[in-house]
């Protein structure tokens, strides 16, 4: 068995992920040549130290986050060298998720809009879409970091006045780009159907 690490240190390359993307793991300062384990919910992996008792994990992704929120959840990585545990690290995951504060009332009424996990720094755009068609690009503001929020105040239905508004069905897709693309990731997507038509 090696000899035991003086001060062993882990960390993942990012501070947030979102649900299911994949992380990086890496370890300094175990014993040389030691075993070592890598845990907390939903997530284990083991392997070797080198012989600089240095290692890197990328076979494990972010853990799903069952609540459906806006808000970063935290979690605690628990690693352990032969059997013994010697360091944590924390993380946050975040839903690629857009909620709004109110869905009920006119669709040009205004509510608060909150958006997760999309590229942290980045601007944040709603596509709005009727028919295959893109009718409005919105930019909603900018993402903060590290988890890629936003909260802003913004119509039900953005970009769409009293008077263009139609009955039936428009889909929303919030990214970070400026115009609308299928093949863009992340993106969330979303719909909203008018029944009424107030002017």
């Amino acid at each position: 068995m090696a000899g035991p690490a003086s001060a062993a240190v882990i960390a993942t390359d990012r501070p947030c992920y979102v649900e299911n993307q994949p992380m990086l793991i890496g370890g300094q300062q175990f014993a040389p040549n030691s075993n070592y384990t890598v845990k907390t919910d939903q997530l284990f992996a083991f392997g070797n130290a080198d012989a600089a008792g240095n290692w890197l994990s990328n076979t494990e992704t972010a853990p799903i986050v069952v609540k459906r929120t806006t808000v970063p959840q935290p979690f605690t990585l628990t690693a352990t060298q032969d059997g013994v545990e010697v360091a944590t690290a924390q993380f946050n995951v975040v839903n690629l998720l857009v909620t709004l504060a109110s869905t009920r009332g006119r669709p040009t009424g205004r509510t608060t809009w909150r958006v997760s996990g999309v590229t942290p720094g980045q601007s944040v755009y709603v596509h709005v879409r009727r028919g295959g068609k893109t009718l409005r690009n919105v930019r909603l503001g900018r993402a903060d970091a590290p988890c890629g929020r936003l909260t802003t105040k913004q119509r039900r239905l953005p970009g769409i006045s009293s008077r263009t508004l139609r009955r039936g069905t428009y889909d929303l897709y919030v990214d970070n780009k400026r115009t609308f693309s299928r093949s863009t990731r992340p993106q969330y997507r979303s719909s909203v159907t008018v029944f009424t038509v107030f002017r």
